[in-house]
């Protein structure tokens, strides 16, 4: 969309599925600036001053959806709310005011699970699939043509430079182009791009949709002052590895996320286990009835910062953005478009330079995050129980 409205070039978009299918469409629909890992954690390895960069995009970038949504009409039920991350494990820092104390989250969440957690008033709540179909239809409305279910098979760089890439696609045809720019996340094949493919493992998770609740919903709209986020409730997640998240539905559902799988799991097979990290937030809530059960794909690089950049050949890329994709693909994005219409280089500044597409050991990564995953899981497990545990590195 961005380069569309830069004009001068025809855009296309060529999608596998239906715009909307994959997890763009089916997350817990929240948009909020930062990235999957924090800012400190983006420090350690690249500088504050990266880190803070990057950041302060992750926020222009929220200011630009929220534009986008409003210029196009985009009907996706957007609403500014908070955000809060919770823990499990950490005390309230008496210093911060924008933090919460155990007390105030078991009067406005309706939990006694946590001991503290960190508000972010800069968030919007959105239906993902609204947005993403939306902000389809904004591209077709500057000229993009969209081709649902066409796969891209391959890309071959004609032996000319400048003549540009011929790209080719399952239903037999090809499409010659002048850039080419990969977005295709864990879905994205070897035969496509064998780097990128290798550079990201699948993380699936899952959500859970419950009856309506009405008054008898435990996260309430009505508790706390303005300065812990008004009226509103906020959306909350947890600092568990499984990560917890869970928000409230416009028809008073609770909207309950968790897991974080290697291997693809069923709805039947994951509801039981959704319904036990339920049970570990709101306890009251573990026989409730699911209306609904649905999973996502998620794809993380090692370090789970987003990777986006420029290969050799002269593809572009942005993949790799884990479970916070809404805003931080709009800074992508951007970004991307900037590169190809002005010839900015902050993509290869910020991301390129110290977050490259990195092997990660593909035919046995599956295995061996999920061993990760599920470690940390069971550490995590144990520090609630009470026992020692020593402080160790964390995948997101």
């Amino acid at each position: 969309l961005r380069r569309a409205e830069k004009g001068g070039k025809e855009v296309v978009v060529v999608e596998a599925g239906a715009v909307g299918w994959g997890a763009s469409g089916m997350s817990k629909g929240l948009a909020v600036p930062g990235l999957q890992v924090d800012e400190e954690d983006v420090a350690k390895t690249s500088g504050e001053a990266v880190a803070a960069e990057i950041s302060e995009l992750t926020y222009t970038a929220l200011g630009r959806l929220k534009q986008l949504i409003k210029a196009y009409g985009i009907q996706c039920r957007a609403r500014e709310v908070g955000s809060l991350v919770v823990s499990a494990f950490n005390e309230a820092d008496a210093d911060d005011t924008d933090a919460w104390s155990a007390d105030e989250i078991t009067a406005r969440l309706g939990t006694a699970s946590y001991k503290s957690g960190e508000y972010e008033p800069n968030t919007l709540a959105v239906d993902p699939l609204g947005l993403t179909r939306g902000l389809a239809r904004a591209c077709e409305a500057r000229g993009v043509r969209i081709y649902e279910r066409t796969e891209a098979t391959g890309v071959e760089k004609m032996p000319k430079e400048g003549d540009g890439y011929v790209v080719s696609l399952g239903t037999g045809s090809s499409a010659r182009c002048d850039h080419v720019v990969l977005c295709g996340a864990e879905h994205l094949s070897m035969s496509l791009h064998r780097t990128l493919a290798l550079a990201t493992v699948p993380v699936y998770t899952w959500m859970a949709a419950t009856e309506p609740l009405g008054d008898k919903l435990p996260l309430k709209d009505d508790a706390g002052g303005t300065s812990k986020g008004g009226k509103a409730a906020p959306l909350v997640c947890d600092d568990l590895v499984a990560l917890n998240y869970w928000r409230n539905t416009d028809d008073k559902r609770l909207l309950f996320g968790a897991l974080a799988d290697t291997y693809p799991d069923t709805p039947e097979g994951a509801a039981p286990r959704i319904r036990q990290a339920l049970a570990f937030v709101y306890p009251e809530l573990k026989d409730v009835k699911f209306d609904y059960v649905w999973g996502g794909t998620l794809a993380f690089g090692r370090r789970a910062v987003p990777l986006i950049g420029r290969d050799p050949d002269g593809l572009w890329y942005s993949t790799g953005y884990g479970g916070h994709g809404i805003v931080p693909t709009c800074m992508g994005g951007t970004l991307i478009a900037d590169a190809i219409a002005d010839g900015d280089t902050t993509y290869q500044r910020l991301f390129q330079s110290h977050f490259p597409p990195t092997y990660c050991g593909w035919p046995y990564s599956r295995f061996g995050a999920g061993a990760v995953v599920t470690t940390l899981t069971w550490l995590d497990s144990l520090r609630l129980k009470g026992y020692p545990v020593p402080d160790v590195p964390r995948p997101w």
